[in-house]
């Protein structure tokens, strides 16, 4: 199960790194007909079965935010680096378009 589920890490990271988040529902789909056949095939009953399921499902969802988080890192650090930890703020208006009062 571990070979699983580290297949299951790397396919997360290989669709976030070309797809959006809506092919992850497909996905779950697939890895629930693996889990389904694999145990019907092993001789399993329905308790294993849906833990593998669960086991596989979360490798896979941790394998996207993985990617999503290491795509990140060099930004946040580019940000730490220039000493701007907040969102950019927005640039005051030019001399000419104030209201004087």
């Amino acid at each position: 199960m571990f070979l699983l589920a580290f297949a299951a890490f790397l396919v997360g990271v290989a669709l976030c790194r070309f797809f959006r988040v809506l092919v992850l529902a497909p996905a779950s789909i697939a890895v629930l007909v693996v889990a389904v056949v694999r145990s019907a095939y092993v001789g399993h009953g329905l308790l294993h079965s849906s833990f593998e399921f669960a086991v596989l499902w979360i490798s896979l969802q941790f394998g996207y935010a993985s990617s999503l988080f290491v795509a990140a890192v060099p930004g946040i650090l580019q940000r730490v680096k220039r000493g701007r930890m907040h969102a950019p703020t927005a640039a005051p208006p030019p001399k000419g378009m104030t209201l004087n009062r």
